[in-house]
């Protein structure tokens, strides 16, 4: 669910605010490639926290996440075609 979540953000932030036309989501670049583009060490840092969250930890496993999502999102948003 993460990767298609990563794909999607992606896929809006690389689009145009002038295009007004529908936005295709699917096809060979939602495959799981896009969490496979994450860091071996910030995937398992991620799991971690969605372990966690699964056993009952609160808003420090939430924080954690955030943190360790913060560049993933960034990076999206400084690809080419964004903004």
């Amino acid at each position: 669910v993460l990767g298609r979540a990563l794909y999607h953000h992606a896929r809006v932030v690389g689009r145009t605010h002038a295009d007004r036309g529908l936005l295709a989501l699917g096809g060979d670049e939602e495959g799981p490639g896009w969490l496979e583009r994450v860091d071996r060490e910030r995937r398992k840092g991620i799991e971690r926290c969605f372990r966690g969250l699964r056993d009952g930890a609160g808003a420090e496993r939430v924080e954690e996440l955030a943190v360790l999502l913060a560049p993933i999102v960034a990076q999206a948003d400084a690809a080419p075609g964004a903004r």
